[in-house]
């Protein structure tokens, strides 16, 4: 999982964890506010550092209301759920 910030496009926080029941859980901490930023998860198999190169998984978070991949954080927010795709 990775927060980055849209305005500077720095990767705020990068976590990983266990896939539990065919799902990961995240949680970003101490967020600053008023800043967009945008949610990245996948896989990197090959360990070059980067997700979502063929033969891994990648998604991006996507607001349901708007389908914009940037969110502004202005409280805490739960259920941010998303999917990965295969990347052939």
């Amino acid at each position: 999982m990775i927060l980055q910030d849209e305005n500077s496009w720095d990767n705020i926080q990068i976590q990983s964890g266990p896939l539990i029941n065919g799902q990961y859980h995240y949680a970003f901490e101490r967020v600053k506010g008023n800043t967009p930023y945008t949610i990245y998860a996948g896989t990197d198999f090959d360990n070059d550092g980067l997700i979502g190169s063929s033969g891994e998984f990648f998604g991006i978070y996507q607001e349901e209301s708007s389908h914009q991949n940037k969110i502004i954080i202005n409280t805490d927010l739960f259920h941010l759920d998303f999917t990965t795709d295969y990347v052939k």
